[in-house]
């Protein structure tokens, strides 16, 4: 990441985390001094990466467990960090990201709207 300093004290939620794109960011991202959201569906895989964060230096970040395709998980997702940005989309099917991104960007876009502020990144490996 070039310009870091963005992310220092933010709180970001980054769906995917337990594994591709999504952990290498949630990696950077709490290097970065970012109060990071973790949230999959593996979660065995997201306290290991909790435990890598923290061994880094990293704030400890939250983990919550989301499957974007089960109704109700984005939202609990959501409402778990108080998250000022979402990072979402890395490395899933284009099928599943149109139809099941905006359960969660939803979820989070009423909740930064509600405080006034928010980011949203959509990353994708097609």
């Amino acid at each position: 990441m070039s310009d870091s300093s963005f992310f220092r004290g933010k709180s970001v939620l980054i769906t995917g985390a337990s594994s591709g794109i999504g952990r290498t960011l949630a990696l950077q991202l709490g290097a970065a001094g970012a109060k990071v959201t973790l949230s999959a569906r593996r979660t065995e895989l997201l306290a290991t990466l909790a435990d890598e964060m923290v061994a880094s230096g990293a704030v400890r970040p939250v983990i919550s467990a989301c499957d974007v395709t089960r109704e109700g998980d984005p939202e609990r997702a959501v409402a778990t960090g108080r998250a000022e940005a979402i990072v979402t989309g890395h490395g899933k099917l284009l099928v599943a990201i149109e139809r099941f991104a905006p359960w969660i960007l939803r979820a989070a876009a009423r909740r930064m709207a509600a405080r006034g502020r928010g980011h949203r990144t959509e990353v994708d490996t097609h």
